[in-house]
C-alpha cells in the first residue's frame, strides 16, 4: 500500500531518473505529502528546496564505512552549517569521478566496448555524484544493451574498482550532527545480506559513535524485517524512519514512490516516524 510519506528518494542530483520538480509532481499525483530527497553524497537538493515552501525534510545519503562494512547513512534536517558535509561530499565526488573512469577503462579492455570521451566529460560536468547507472545510460545510448537491468547483469556487476570512495562513518555522523541533523542507518537488511551478519553485531558500535536511528521501512524489507528492526530500535532507544529508495522506473523498476516494503504493508500513521520533528 502506498503511504502518504516517503523519506528516501533520489533525484538527478545523484543517480535518480528525474529532476526534483518532476519528483514533486509525482509525489502530488500519489498524495504523498511528506517527503525527503536523499541524494547520494551531495546536498544540492537541499539548496533547491530551501527556495520553495514545501512540506519536505532536507536530506542526504552518505556512502560510509565502519570496520570494513560498507553502509549508507541518511542525514535528515541538515538545515544548519553544511560546511563539513560539503567537504565530505566534494571528496566523494572526486573519488567517484576517478572510479567512473576506471570502470569505463575496464569495460573497454575486458569487453572491447567504446566510450565517447565527450560523453564522459559531459557526465563529469553535469553530475557531482557519479555512479554505475550513469555508465548504464551510456551503454543504452550506444546500443550495447536495451535496459538498465541488462546493463548491470551483462557488464556493470562484473567490473570492480580499486578506488575507495566511502567516508568513515564517524566523520559522516559528526558532519550530519554539525549541520543540525540526525543520522539514520539506511536499509540495514542490505548490510546483513551482503555480509551475512546480524545488525546487532555492529549496531552498538554505531550507537556509541552517534547514530540516531534505523530505517525500518524500505522497499528491500519484508514485514518480518520491519518488525524486527522496530524492536531493535526500541531496544537501543533509537529513532525510526522509512522510505522507498526510489530512483525511477528505468533504474529500479520494482521500487515505487511511497511503497515502503516488499509486501503489502498496512497504512502507517506518519506520527509513527519518531524521527519526524513536530
Amino acid at each position: 500500500m502506498v503511504q502518504n510519506f516517503d523519506f528516501h528518494i533520489h533525484s538527478k542530483y545523484s543517480d535518480g531518473e528525474y529532476d526534483v520538480e518532476t519528483i514533486i509532481n509525482k509525489l502530488n499525483e500519489n498524495n504523498i505529502t511528506n517527503f525527503a530527497i536523499t541524494d547520494h553524497d551531495n546536498v544540492e537538493s537541499v539548496d533547491y528546496l530551501r527556495e520553495r515552501n514545501l512540506n519536505n525534510i532536507s536530506g542526504v545519503e552518505m556512502s560510509s564505512r565502519y570496520n570494513n562494512l560498507n553502509m549508507h547513512i541518511l542525514g535528515y534536517y541538515i538545515d544548519g552549517d553544511l560546511d563539513e558535509l560539503k567537504k565530505l561530499c566534494n571528496r566523494v565526488s572526486e573519488l567517484r569521478k576517478a572510479r567512473l573512469y576506471e570502470h569505463v577503462s575496464k569495460l573497454e579492455k575486458e569487453y572491447n566496448l567504446q566510450f565517447d570521451e565527450l560523453d564522459l566529460m559531459n557526465l563529469t560536468k553535469k553530475y557531482s555524484t557519479l555512479g554505475r547507472p550513469h555508465i548504464g545510460k551510456l551503454l543504452i545510448k550506444y546500443g550495447y544493451v536495451s535496459s538498465m537491468e541488462e546493463a548491470f547483469k551483462k557488464y556493470l556487476f562484473n567490473v570492480h574498482s580499486s578506488i575507495f570512495y566511502r567516508m568513515d562513518a564517524k566523520l559522516v555522523i559528526d558532519a550530519i550532527h554539525k549541520a543540525g541533523g540526525i543520522a539514520i542507518l539506511a536499509h540495514p537488511k542490505k548490510i546483513e545480506d551482503k555480509y551475512n551478519i546480524d545488525i546487532e553485531d555492529f549496531l552498538p558500535d554505531l550507537v556509541e559513535i552517534g547514530i540516531d536511528g534505523i530505517e525500518i521501512y524500505n522497499s528491500l524489507h519484508y514485514n518480518e524485517d520491519s518488525k524486527r528492526y522496530k524492536d531493535i530500535a526500541t531496544k537501543y532507544n533509537l529513532l525510526i524512519s522509512g522510505g522507498s529508495d526510489y530512483h525511477g522506473p528505468n533504474i529500479k523498476p520494482n521500487v515505487k514512490l511511497g511503497y515502503l516494503n516488499n509486501e503489502d504493508l498496512p497504512k502507517i500513521n506518519i506520527d509513527e516516524m519518531t524521527f519526524k520533528k513536530s
